[in-house]
């Protein structure tokens, strides 16, 4: 009687023992498991994280190219608005105006020409990075820079009987001078933009 209870508790001992080890075994595969799996999000939040950090990066970058555009075609914007100012001066002290006097404007109309070019180019390769805001907002700049360009023009290109007309510098200076406050705006818009969607709010 005392051998069968023996081999009893020896078997349930052995069992135990078994059950125990298996149990030890499926714990650790699925701790392993777990620590893969964990990993395994932590590695796609890593890579998920890092791109959208180089995506905000190159948001940034761009929108910086933008910009230095923009203040570039202000500046020479302002440049070609002081000198016909200074045209229309001479015309006031009954001054003729010559080709040697028109020398700035053709600068500033190259300069202004070039700003256009890279605003094409710029609004092609960062079509897709781009909110629509910014999108509507250079619109309305490179209609800016057209109407700009045509007050230019139409000085360069005027003849000489028309660069005799005050009239004629006149209108030109206040369509220029309205247009220079508006590109003013755009700037300031873009400005605000920017900090709307890259600067961290103050604590």
């Amino acid at each position: 009687m005392e051998k069968i209870v023996f081999v009893i508790l020896a078997v349930i001992l052995v069992a135990s023992g078994i059950f125990f080890l298996l149990f030890l075994n499926s714990e650790r595969k699925l701790n392993i498991s777990r620590y893969w799996k964990a990993k395994k999000i932590n590695s796609l939040l890593d890579e998920k994280t890092r791109k959208e950090f180089q995506k905000n990066e190159l948001k940034i970058k761009s929108f910086k190219q933008l910009l230095e555009i923009v203040l570039s075609f202000r500046n020479n914007a302002q440049k070609g608005l002081n000198e016909l100012k200074n045209i229309l001066g001479h015309h006031a002290k009954k001054t003729n105006i010559n080709e040697d006097d028109l020398e700035i404007l053709k600068k500033i109309d190259a300069d202004i020409q070039i700003m256009k070019n890279k605003l094409i180019r710029f609004t092609s390769d960062k079509n897709d990075i781009l909110s629509d805001d910014i999108k509507t907002t250079m619109e309305i700049l490179m209609k800016k820079m057209n109407i700009y360009t045509l007050c230019l023009r139409n000085i360069l290109e005027a003849s000489d009987s028309m660069l005799k007309n005050t009239e004629f510098f006149s209108h030109e200076v206040q369509t220029m001078e309205s247009n220079y406050k508006d590109i003013i705006e755009i700037h300031t818009r873009l400005i605000r933009l920017f900090h709307d969607n890259f600067t961290e709010p103050d604590a």
